[in-house]
């Protein structure tokens, strides 16, 4: 079984150790993306259309074009899975991240002489390093608030 998980990366299958992206990118300058996290039961990913069409509403409100269609992302996100199923002990769900920026913003043109492009980055750990951190609260429960003003109702921001 190989330990060394691969994260899509703009088309590219990395080593997760050695995914980058720019210092430039538009997420890290101003938390300009869109992100969508989902997972498996039984090694199958959970509603994953569903949680693409969320996220690509996500890219529409904020007018970023990732450069692949709803179904070019579900085809990554399963060859995702593929390439890392060697990297989860048998029975073991995989948590699945999709993160997508405009990327580099035109003023750092000079920087990338290849020319601009959203970053779009696919990768998956397993499901269990979410839930360890989620089960003392099984115990203890969780502290919440419930702040007395409505939020804007979604049909309103669409």
């Amino acid at each position: 079984m190989t330990t060394q998980r691969q994260v899509y990366l703009n088309g590219q299958f990395v080593p997760e150790a050695e995914a980058r992206i720019s210092i430039f990118d538009s997420a890290l300058m101003f938390g300009d993306m869109a992100f969508e996290m989902s997972r498996t039961f039984a090694g199958k990913p959970f509603r994953l259309r569903d949680h693409l069409e969320r996220l690509y509403v996500g890219l529409r409100v904020l007018q970023i074009d990732c450069g692949m269609t709803i179904e070019q992302m579900e085809a990554a996100t399963l060859q995702t899975l593929e390439v890392n199923r060697a990297c989860f002990p048998a029975g073991l769900d995989a948590q699945i991240m999709h993160d997508v920026s405009r990327g580099p913003l035109p003023l750092y043109r000079p920087v990338f002489p290849e020319g601009l492009r959203p970053t779009v980055t696919i990768n998956c750990w397993p499901l269990t390093w979410h839930l360890a951190h989620l089960a003392a609260a099984y115990e203890t429960g969780l502290h919440a608030v419930i702040p007395p003003q409505r939020s804007v109702p979604a049909r309103l921001i669409d």
